[in-house]
């Protein structure tokens, strides 16, 4: 089933699908490599657009902060790769939110993207470092 979402662009994180599915995550990371290796399966990585529409549906969150969320993925795509998907996903649409006025917490965005609030700020910092010399810790993503 995972391997099916996957084909069909239905973005679902490890995590989510073992816990809907009651099995181990380790089990599922095993039995779906096999299957993939034994099918010659092509699986591409999931992208954290994929997963934008998802968690602002969620969050009930508008059309502009959904659409800004996806122009900053963009950009972090550029800057950053090889990060978790779900954390870059949910970092941009606090962004979005932050630059919309929109309120959401930390936590909310959090929990819905499956990730801790440590998660969200250590890759906010990653994406927006503080500038050098500057006394202030305030990043500039407003």
């Amino acid at each position: 089933v995972w391997i099916a979402c996957k084909r069909n662009q239905a973005p679902i994180a490890w995590k989510e699908f073992a816990t809907k599915a009651d099995i181990d995550l380790r089990t599922l990371h095993r039995t779906t490599k096999l299957l993939i290796r034994t099918l010659s399966l092509k699986i591409h990585p999931a992208s954290p657009v994929d997963f934008v529409a998802k968690f602002s549906g969620k969050l009930d969150l508008t059309h502009k902060v959904e659409q800004k969320a996806v122009k900053l993925l963009e950009e972090f795509i550029r800057k950053k790769s090889g990060m978790n998907p779900l954390s870059l996903a949910a970092t941009a649409l606090y962004v979005a939110c932050l630059q919309s006025e929109t309120q959401r917490t930390q936590k909310s965005i959090a929990q819905t993207a499956g990730i801790t609030e440590t998660t969200l700020r250590n890759t906010l910092q990653m994406l927006f470092p503080a500038k050098k010399g500057s006394k202030s810790k305030k990043r500039r993503y407003v």
